[in-house]
């Protein structure tokens, strides 16, 4: 009888410390739902309310980075950046974003102490997307550690926090704080190299939108990255580079940019003429996903830029693809992009050539380099050998 009783008074303490977490948990929201009703009607917080949003931060922080379900660390984040406020509640956003710029901080450094590295993926992922979900500039800067790490998904969502709408807005204000716009461009245009081609995704987005000189070096640099990527044969989601090509495009157009309108007809020229090739050069070997991805971008880039580059509408690659002919196909990318013996269309319109060589003037982008025979390891054995 007394062991049942012992039994029954931990059970009755586990339902209580369970129901009374329930019951705090539900406070905090009150509380912090009855602050920001205020802020909405005008009201001017005092520091007892200043304290309610500090509290309730900490704790959901606190509750983030003891979680022990991951799948409800989304709910978690949600909560949080459901109650950061909107417009009309200047007071009352400003010491959110305040206490979550604190307590984000100190949950990073608590998450680097410690020892599980799934756990530690886990729980930097949700703090970098918690960042990005509270939209704000004032928060980006406690993801720049984040850009070195090894994990694909967290350098992700670190890039994409700082290249997200609220830091374009401070960058193209009509007086930037320049030592934010340097450390924000800096920090993504020295991680171009070593991003994979979703973050260079982003990267290409933010580019396009930024209203600042360095924006073309960062399209240089990732025109760079792919055209190389399709040289040694490791390129991937090539859907990506229809949007390059496209942000390259409206910069050789802009008259901001004319002194780089040669370079970036190079650019353009060589990585649209890549495309090209290796969906010829590589029909054999590629999978039916690269197919269509290339043929994406041969028809995008023709539909959307040509008219604007050479001032002629044209359908007729996208012909040659579709008549499965490669031979068509070549004269078309010859007469856009130029051969060995002739400029094509886009680079006497535009005025560049692919350099010199010899003491010539180059007229035809570089041939892509032979696919790589796969070596011994990597062809698969026969059944039975």
């Amino acid at each position: 009888m007394p062991n049942k009783n012992i039994q029954f008074l931990v059970l009755s303490l586990v339902i209580f410390s369970a129901f009374g977490s329930a019951i705090g948990a539900y406070n905090d929201d009150e509380k912090i739902d009855r602050v920001r009703s205020k802020a909405t009607n005008r009201g001017v917080l005092d520091d007892g309310d200043m304290r309610v949003i500090d509290d309730f931060i900490a704790a959901s922080l606190e509750d983030i980075v003891h979680a022990e379900d991951y799948t409800e660390l989304a709910e978690m984040r949600r909560l949080i950046s459901d109650r950061k406020g909107r417009q009309g509640q200047s007071q009352y956003t400003a010491g959110f974003i305040l206490s979550a710029r604190k307590y984000i901080a100190l949950s990073l450094e608590q998450v680097d102490s410690f020892k599980d590295s799934r756990l530690k993926i886990e729980l930097y992922r949700n703090l970098v997307i918690l960042v990005v979900e509270l939209e704000s500039a004032d928060l980006v800067h406690l993801v720049f550690p984040l850009l070195d790490h090894t994990n694909n998904t967290i350098r992700y969502w670190a890039v994409k926090a700082l290249s997200s709408d609220v830091v374009l807005a401070k960058l193209n204000a009509a007086v930037p704080d320049k030592e934010f716009s340097d450390q924000i461009i800096a920090a993504i245009q020295s991680h171009i190299a070593t991003s994979n081609p979703e973050t260079l995704g982003l990267i290409v987005d933010f580019a396009s939108k930024l209203q600042h000189p360095r924006a073309s070096q960062i399209l240089r640099d990732i025109a760079d990255v792919r055209i190389k990527a399709y040289e040694d044969w490791s390129v991937s989601q090539e859907l990506m580079d229809a949007a390059l090509l496209k942000a390259i495009a409206k910069l050789i157009v802009n008259p901001a940019f004319s002194s780089d309108r040669l370079l970036f007809g190079r650019k353009f020229g060589q990585l649209y003429s890549y495309v090209i090739q290796r969906y010829m050069e590589g029909a054999e070997g590629l999978g039916s996903g690269s197919k269509l991805q290339l043929v994406s971008v041969i028809a995008d880039v023709e539909n959307s830029t040509l008219l604007g580059l050479t001032g002629k509408r044209q359908s007729t690659i996208r012909k040659a693809v579709e008549s499965g002919g490669f031979s068509s196909l070549q004269r078309e990318h010859d007469s856009l992009l130029g051969s060995r013996t002739a400029a094509g269309l886009l680079p006497k319109t535009l005025r560049f050539d692919y350099g010199r060589e010899n003491g010539k003037t180059v007229t035809a982008p570089k041939k892509l380099p032979a696919r790589p025979k796969p070596k011994p390891e990597d062809i698969p054995e026969k059944p039975g050998s």
